[in-house]
């Protein structure tokens, strides 16, 4: 996994775990779903990410 490829993942983790609290103004259940989901997703990525070189590194350039 590239250090691109996790940081647009996350992004769009953190964006599912956001509309997740949107949705609360019209259902809970939904709003749970997407959190969870949301939530989910950022963990299962982190835990790939961990396992490259990369990950927890300084940037060097």
């Amino acid at each position: 996994m590239e250090k691109q490829t996790f940081l647009i993942s996350g992004v769009i983790s953190l964006l599912i775990v956001i509309s997740g609290f949107a949705a609360a103004f019209f259902s809970q259940l939904a709003s749970l779903l997407l959190i969870a989901a949301g939530g989910i997703m950022f963990w299962l990525l982190l835990g790939q990410a961990k396992k490259e070189p990369w990950f927890g590194r300084p940037v060097t350039k």
